[in-house]
Order: C-alpha cells, then structure tokens, then sequence
C-alpha cells in the first residue's frame, strides 16, 4: 500500500541521475521531524462530542532530489493521533440524564510523491514549496465503560506545505516546515474528510 510513492520516488532519482548527472553539489536531502498537530472541522458539534485539541505529529520521512536548480521531486511519510475526552449527557429509560465518559483516538498517517520548487535564499538557506498525492490512513477508536468501536479508512490523499532548510555543515541542516493534508474520514461524525495541519521542526542528511 506504501511501496508505490517510495518505489516511484526512487526511480526518478535513478533516471534523472542516468539522464542529467548532478547538476547540484548535493542535490539529495532527507530528513525527519515531529510537532503539533491540528485538525480543523472537528470539534464539540460533532455527533461524537469532544474536541481533538492539539495532537502530535511525526515526520518519519521527508526526502527531496533536486532534479534541475530549482524543480524537483519530493517524498513524505507523516502520521499523527490525537487523544482527548469527551463527555455526554444521556437521558435514561426513567428521563433522568447521565454523563458518559468516552475516550477518543484519532490517528492518521500518509505516504505521498510530487514535485518540489525551491527557492534558494542564501547558499546555506532553501525554501521548498511541495505538492504531494499518495496513500492516506484515518482511524477513530472509542473506548468507554459501555462499550468499545474502531473505523479506519484508506484512501488517495494529498499533501501541500513548505519547508525551511539551513545548513549547518557540508552534510547536516535543520528544519521548520508546516504541511496540509486531507483525506477520506469514514468515522461516525458529521465530517466526510479528515482536514490535517502540521508543524514541525526537524533534522536531515544531504549528500
């Protein structure tokens, strides 16, 4: 299910060495990142109740290959939950209310490709401006005293964000990047797609 962003993204790297040579010094940059997670659109008026808050977010890959000066391609895997609480107010059979106490987990995670600009600030400092579309993951667990449920949903998503990049030394740079993605949400709520904004600081490699 992940394999084809990946697969693809290398065989463009392998191609456009083979056809251009490296037109850059070290046009390979891969990296990683974690921070806040949002998820607008979900929120107390959901049939579910119970705000998402601010979750957490993992960059587990963010690769670029710099095919010319400024075009090139780029590859993520991200995935993220939040957990919170929520509480509801229930009449019982007699018309009395009662308070039921849930816990959510929502958690989603996207492997995606597409092609990158960037800007080159300094020789030392790069804005990436990417647009991506590959595998996407939603799932929503609830757990509570009376009882228990778990959707999760696959489907094409797609990504678009912007990333900073400094470098450090010849081979390490640092980070800060903030990224949009959407996909399918099959959940019991009033929403038909999961909304998600990250940001994140990170360290990577370039070669």
């Amino acid at each position: 299910m992940y394999r084809t962003p990946l697969l693809v993204f290398f065989v463009t790297v392998l191609l456009a060495n083979v056809a251009k040579g490296q037109e850059s010094d070290k046009p390979f940059h891969i990296g990683v990142g974690i921070g806040p997670s949002f998820l607008p659109g979900i929120n107390d008026a959901d049939s579910l109740g119970g705000s998402p808050g601010v979750g957490l977010n993992l960059h587990l890959l963010d690769a670029g290959y710099a095919i010319g000066k400024r075009f090139g391609i780029t590859l993520s895997w991200v995935g993220g939950a939040h957990v919170f609480h929520a509480k509801f107010y229930q009449p019982s059979n007699g018309g009395d209310p009662f308070i039921l106490e849930d816990k959510h987990t929502i958690k989603y995670g996207l492997v995606a490709i597409g092609p990158m600009y960037t800007f080159h600030i300094t020789d030392r400092s790069f804005i990436d401006l990417k647009a991506r579309v590959g595998r996407f993951y939603a799932g929503e667990k609830v757990n509570s005293t009376n009882y228990s449920m778990e959707q999760n949903t696959w489907s094409l998503g797609y990504s678009a964000g912007a990333s900073y990049r400094l470098t450090l030394t010849s081979h390490f740079y640092v980070s800060a990047a903030a990224d949009y993605a959407s996909g399918k949400f099959e959940a019991n709520r009033n929403v038909a797609r999961l909304h998600v904004v990250n940001l994140n600081v990170g360290v990577g490699v370039q070669f």
